[in-house]
């Protein structure tokens, strides 16, 4: 978030403008953010069991089977090549994933993400989608709860006739070096498809400030406001 104020009310003088933009620029050289790009293991579910690349169109996964670098906690997913059944895509690589695989429901998928630096704060990215052979209309939506760093995300009411993925993003602030991230499908009823993710990632806040620094620079704001209008009146 970029944040100015600009005065331009008489008795404040360019040097006060120039101090205060001062403050601003040294507040946010000072901000704990993100250290760079987090990584996450196996981000476009390119690779199978070991870490082996992928070549068929469709795998099935569950708590038995998972793919590299996650976890299946609870329920079943597929990992689907684009183009399967003439209508399925994908935002990176060759394959994204079916939160919904048989008539499951309720599938968790988690990753244990290490590299933070406590009480920074980043921002994740995935690309969300919906089974178009399932997911197709209002009355048949899907939906999905995203969680990382102690902060949720519920994403309701998600269905397309054309499956298109979409980045959705939300900011967090590790307390650890290390965070659990997961994927919950929440819809009800079951059945053989659900929402869809792929190409996640976690890096800096946008801009370089985060949500509490943004938070920050306005409270300091506020307080210069409040000085210069003090000064003001004493010169009434």
């Amino acid at each position: 978030m970029a944040f100015q104020m600009i005065f331009v009310e008489d008795g404040m003088s360019v040097r006060r403008v120039a101090r205060f933009r001062l403050g601003i620029a040294f507040l946010a050289a000072n901000l704990t953010l993100c250290a760079g790009v987090i990584p996450v293991l196996n981000p476009s579910f390119e690779l199978g069991a070991g870490g082996t690349p992928l070549t068929n169109s469709l795998y099935s996964y569950d708590t038995t089977t998972q793919p590299y670098g996650w976890t299946i906690t609870q329920g079943n997913l597929e990992v689907i090549q684009t183009g399967y059944a003439g209508n399925w895509v994908v935002q990176a690589g060759s394959y994204s994933v079916d939160m919904n695989g048989v008539g499951a429901g309720n599938t968790i998928l988690t990753q244990t993400i290490s590299g933070f630096t406590p009480g920074a704060t980043c921002m994740l990215t995935f690309g969300l989608a919906a089974n178009p052979s399932w997911c197709n209309s209002p009355s048949s939506a899907c939906s999905l709860q995203v969680s990382i760093g102690g902060v949720t995300q519920d994403y309701a009411n998600i269905w397309q006739s054309v499956m298109v993925f979409a980045d959705q993003t939300f900011l967090f602030t590790p307390s650890a070096s290390s965070t659990m991230l997961s994927f919950t499908d929440t819809t009800n009823g079951g059945g053989n498809g659900g929402p869809a993710i792929d190409n996640i990632r976690i890096a800096d806040a946008p801009s370089g400030v985060s949500e509490p620094a943004s938070t920050l620079l306005l409270l300091c704001g506020l307080g210069t406001l409040t000085a210069l209008a003090k000064k003001r009146r004493q010169f009434v």
